[in-house]
C-alpha cells in the first residue's frame, strides 16, 4: 500500500534557516574544520570500538535540527558537538573519561559533513524551484520515521 504524504501535516525545518542558498555558501567555505580519524575497526580503541559498534549512540540529526530550530542557521562543527552533548547528557552521563568523550566527540564529527550536505541539498532544490507551485520540506519526522530526506 501507498503511504499518503500531505506536506500540511509537517513543520518545514528550511523556513526555519534566515540564509539564502548563497549566504549558506559562503558560511560553509568561511568555516574551519576539523577532521575526526577514519574509523578502523582493526586499529581503533575499546572506547572507539563501543561508540561505533557496540551504543546506540541518540540521533545526530535531532541535535543539529534543534540547533538549527533555535538559532535559525546551521551549526559549526564545534557548536554541533556542543548541542550533541547539552541534548544528550543524561544518556552520555556514564561517557565522561577521556577515551569516550574523544570517540563521541570523532563520531559526531564524522555525522556532521552528512547532515549539512541534507540540509543544503534540500535548500539548493527550495532555491531552484522558487516561483513555481512546488515546494521542499524538510522535517525531522519525515527522515526519522518515514526514512524520508525530504519532500518535493
Amino acid at each position: 500500500m501507498i503511504k499518503q504524504f500531505n506536506k500540511k501535516n509537517y513543520v518545514n525545518l528550511l523556513d526555519k534557516l534566515d540564509l539564502s542558498y548563497d549566504e549558506m555558501v559562503k558560511k560553509l567555505e568561511s568555516m574551519t574544520y576539523v577532521s575526526a580519524p577514519k574509523y578502523d575497526k582493526k586499529t581503533c580503541t575499546n572506547e572507539e570500538y563501543e561508540v561505533e559498534e557496540v551504543l546506540r549512540m541518540p540521533f545526530f540529526n535531532i541535535s543539529f535540527l534543534n540547533y538549527v530550530k533555535k538559532n535559525h542557521t546551521f551549526p559549526t562543527q564545534a557548536e554541533f558537538i556542543s548541542q550533541y552533548w547539552s541534548d544528550n547528557k543524561e544518556k552520555l552521563l556514564s561517557f565522561t573519561s577521556n577515551e569516550y568523550k574523544q570517540a563521541i566527540d570523532n563520531r559526531v564529527i564524522r555525522a556532521y559533513p552528512s547532515l549539512i550536505r541534507d540540509v543544503m541539498f534540500a535548500y539548493f532544490i527550495k532555491d531552484k524551484l522558487k516561483g513555481t507551485d512546488k515546494d521542499v520540506v524538510y522535517n525531522e519526522n519525515l527522515d526519522r520515521y518515514d526514512n524520508i530526506d525530504i519532500m518535493i
